[in-house]
C-alpha cells in the first residue's frame, strides 16, 4: 500500500512539473515573440490608444465640430430628389396674406380656422398647427371661430384627422403656459400637444439636433412631451395614445428608449449628436435644390376647395413664412431657415425612416481592428512618411466610396476622417520613435 502511494506521489509530482514547465515555455515563447516583434507591438498599442482617444474626442467639443464640418459639407453639396418628400405638406402665412389681414401683431387665430377646414376635408393624416395659442395674449386675438370649428369637429366621429399644437413651456419655472385649447385636447383623442424645440451646437449656435422629448411641470406633476416630429411620425403609423402614453412614461423614468418604427428600431435620445442630426431636405432658402414646390406647398390665400385634393393622408405643416412678421427663424448650416422648415424636415426625417444611422458596433469594431492591425504591420516595414501615405490613401479608396454610398444609399455614417486623421497622430509618433533610433546609433527601423 506504501508502494503504491508513493508511485502515486511521484506521477502527481512529475505531472504538475511538466505543467510548470510548458507554463514557463508558454511565456518564454511570448516574451520571446514580443522581444523579436516589439515595434509590431508597439504600433498596435499606438493604434489602440488613438482610438479609444477619437471615441473619446467623438463625445466632446472638438469632435462636435469635426463631424460638425464632415456633415455640413454633405449637407451643401447633396441635391434632394427624394419623392417620399411628398408625404409633408406646408401652407403658408407669408407677407401678402399678413398685409391682407393688416399685418397684426399676433396672427389672427379665427383666420386660421379656414385652412385646417380645409385639411378635415381633405382627409389630411395630420395637421400641426406651428402658431402660438397662448392664452396669456387670447384677449388680442379674436379665436371665436377657431375654437367653434375644433368643438364641432370633437363631435364628429367619422373625421380621424389627427391635429398637434405646440406646447408652450415657461422657461422660468420649466412649468406649461395655458392655452385657448387645453380643455378640447384632454377631451378629443384626435388633439395632441407636442414639443416643437430643437437644439443648436454649442460651438457656433447652429440649430443641428431633434430633441425627441423635454421634461415639463403641469403643476407640481412631472410630465414628458414628444417632439412634433416624433409624435407625428408614431400618429402616421397608427400608434394609439395608449401606445404614446406608454413611451412617454417610460421616458420620464430613463433618458433613452427603442422600439420598432417603419420595420427598423429607432432610438429615443437626445444626447446622440449623429442621429439626431436634421438633414435639411427642404430648404426655404434655395427651393430649387431641395423637394419644395407646388405639390407641397401653398400660400394660405391660394386655399381653395381643391386644395383638399392634394392634402389626403398627408402631414400639413400650418406656420408664418414671412420672415418681417415671424420671430421663429433659425440659424441652420444652411442658412437662416424659418421654423415650420425646420420642424418640416424634423418630422420628414423621422416619418421616412431617414435619420442618420451609426454604423453597426460589430462592423465599427472589426473595421478597427483591421485598420489598427494594417497600420501596424505598414509602420513596422515602412518609413513613416510612406506607411502614412500608404494606410491614408487607401482608408480614401477603400473606405471613402463605401461610406458616401452608405451615407446617401442607407443613411449609415461610416466615420473614416477619424482614423485618417488618427494616422497622422501615429506618423508623428513613428517620426519621434526614429528620431530616437537615430540618436541612440541604432539607425532607422
Amino acid at each position: 500500500m506504501k508502494i503504491k502511494v508513493t508511485i502515486l506521489f511521484k506521477k502527481c509530482k512529475y505531472f504538475f512539473r511538466t505543467i510548470v514547465r510548458n507554463i514557463r515555455h508558454f511565456f518564454y515563447l511570448v516574451l520571446s515573440n514580443i522581444k523579436q516583434h516589439s515595434q509590431f507591438y508597439l504600433n498596435i498599442l499606438i493604434g489602440v490608444i488613438i482610438a479609444l482617444t477619437f471615441h473619446f474626442i467623438e463625445h466632446v467639443k472638438i469632435g462636435e465640430n469635426i463631424l460638425n464640418q464632415i456633415f455640413d459639407l454633405s449637407l451643401k453639396n447633396y441635391y434632394n430628389n427624394d419623392t417620399s418628400t411628398d408625404k409633408i405638406f406646408f401652407i403658408d402665412i407669408n407677407n401678402e396674406t399678413l398685409k391682407d389681414w393688416n399685418n397684426p401683431y399676433f396672427t389672427p387665430i379665427d383666420s386660421l380656422a379656414k385652412a385646417i377646414k380645409i385639411c378635415i376635408e381633405g382627409e389630411a393624416k395630420i395637421v400641426f398647427l406651428d402658431i402660438s395659442l397662448d392664452k396669456r395674449k387670447s384677449e388680442f386675438m379674436s379665436n371665436n371661430s377657431f375654437l367653434n370649428l375644433l368643438i364641432n369637429y370633437s363631435k364628429q366621429k367619422e373625421h380621424k384627422t389627427q391635429l398637434i399644437f405646440p406646447l408652450l413651456i415657461n422657461p422660468d419655472d420649466n412649468n406649461k403656459i395655458p392655452t385657448i385649447v387645453d380643455s378640447l385636447v384632454t377631451k378629443n383623442q384626435n388633439f395632441h400637444f407636442a414639443s416643437p424645440k430643437v437644439s443648436s451646437s454649442s460651438s457656433d449656435n447652429l440649430v443641428r439636433y431633434i430633441n425627441y422629448y423635454i421634461s415639463y411641470n403641469e403643476g407640481d406633476e412631472p410630465k414628458i412631451a414628444l417632439n412634433v416630429a416624433l409624435l407625428s411620425a408614431l400618429l402616421y403609423n397608427d400608434y394609439s395614445n395608449s401606445m404614446i402614453s406608454s413611451i412617454e412614461t417610460i421616458l420620464l423614468n430613463k433618458k433613452s428608449h427603442s422600439f420598432i418604427l417603419n420595420g427598423d428600431e429607432l432610438v429615443v435620445s437626445n444626447e446622440d449628436i449623429i442621429s439626431n442630426r436634421i438633414k435639411f431636405y427642404y430648404n426655404n432658402n434655395s427651393p430649387q435644390r431641395s423637394h419644395l414646390n407646388y405639390s407641397n406647398r401653398i400660400e394660405f390665400n391660394n386655399i381653395t376647395s381643391e386644395t383638399k385634393e392634394l392634402l389626403k393622408e398627408k402631414i400639413v405643416i400650418i406656420g408664418v413664412s414671412s420672415k418681417e412678421h415671424s420671430d421663429d427663424i433659425s440659424p441652420t448650416p444652411l442658412g437662416n431657415m424659418l421654423g415650420m422648415y425646420v420642424l418640416g424636415n424634423a418630422i420628414f426625417e423621422i416619418v421616412n425612416n431617414k435619420q442618420i444611422k451609426k454604423m453597426n458596433w460589430i462592423y465599427a469594431f472589426l473595421m478597427e481592428i483591421i485598420i489598427i492591425i494594417s497600420a501596424s504591420i505598414v509602420f513596422k516595414r515602412f518609413d513613416s512618411v510612406i506607411a502614412y501615405l500608404i494606410i491614408t490613401g487607401s482608408l480614401i479608396l477603400v473606405l471613402g466610396p463605401i461610406s458616401i454610398v452608405a451615407y446617401y444609399k442607407k443613411g449609415i455614417f461610416v466615420n473614416v476622417i477619424f482614423p485618417i486623421l488618427g494616422m497622422g497622430i501615429h506618423k508623428s509618433v513613428s517620426e519621434y520613435e526614429e528620431a530616437i533610433s537615430i540618436v541612440r546609433g541604432r539607425g532607422k527601423r
